[in-house]
């Protein structure tokens, strides 16, 4: 079954028989019809139906079969009472069939264009939407990876808090230094005898213009606190 034939629900070898029997046909009328009288569209018939076919080669044959057809029952037939007009029915008919012959190749390598196109853009089609599956995949995958680490950033805090919660050391960290934010735990906060919100975790207030905010609570002449300062206390100011 020829893939592109079969769109017009006939198959290749089916058009060939249908070919072949309308060249017998238009040479059969030929010769049972006067010389006189112009047949040149049963030949045509013939060339039509190998569009069917899309294959321009067998469209030159066959206008090349009709044509000597044309040719051979004009030389048995004809005789010395045969007019001008006979001769030029016969030319007429034979322009026809080449006509038709050309047009029908055209047509032919038309619709290979338009099929090739179209396949082109099938395929092109198919390709990005390949692409496009495996770039959601890849993003399905990364926002379960995604989600995996926040679970396991989760945890981690709630360990964190947990732990924070169990010791009375005070905890301080200072993510960026170049910049005056830091964190403080609520314990350091109570350490220092203020709630979480009366101050913020700033650098600024170890500077010693503000030495106070920090030995208001432990008390400067407590004699433990001398002794106890640790050195990055002292880096304070």
């Amino acid at each position: 079954m020829n893939l592109r034939a079969s769109q017009f629900s006939f198959s290749a070898f089916g058009i060939q028989l249908l070919t072949l029997g309308l060249v017998l046909l238009a040479g059969i009328a030929d010769v049972l019809i006067p010389l006189g009288v112009a047949v040149g569209v049963l030949y045509v018939l013939p060339v039509i139906t190998t569009v069917l076919l899309f294959k321009p080669k067998v469209t030159r044959v066959v206008a090349f079969v009709v044509t000597g057809l044309i040719l051979v029952v004009y030389w048995i037939f004809s005789n010395e009472a045969t007019n001008w007009m006979v001769g030029a029915n016969r030319v007429l008919s034979i322009l026809a069939v080449w006509g038709t012959c050309f047009i029908t190749i055209h047509a032919i390598r038309a619709s290979e264009a338009s099929i090739a196109l179209r396949q082109e853009i099938e395929f092109e089609q198919h390709k990005q939407m390949e692409a496009l599956e495996e770039k959601q995949l890849s993003l399905l995958n990364l926002l379960e990876d995604f989600d995996q680490a926040q679970k396991k950033i989760k945890q981690s805090q709630e360990r964190f808090d947990l732990a924070i919660k169990g010791t009375n050391d005070g905890i301080w960290d200072w993510p960026d230094v170049t910049q005056d934010l830091q964190w403080w735990s609520p314990q350091f906060y109570r350490l220092l005898g203020y709630q979480s919100d009366e101050l913020p975790p700033s650098f600024s207030l170890s500077k010693p213009a503000r030495r106070t905010t920090w030995r208001k609570p432990v008390g400067e002449s407590a004699p433990r606190w001398k002794r106890g300062t640790p050195c990055h206390m002292r880096a304070f100011g």
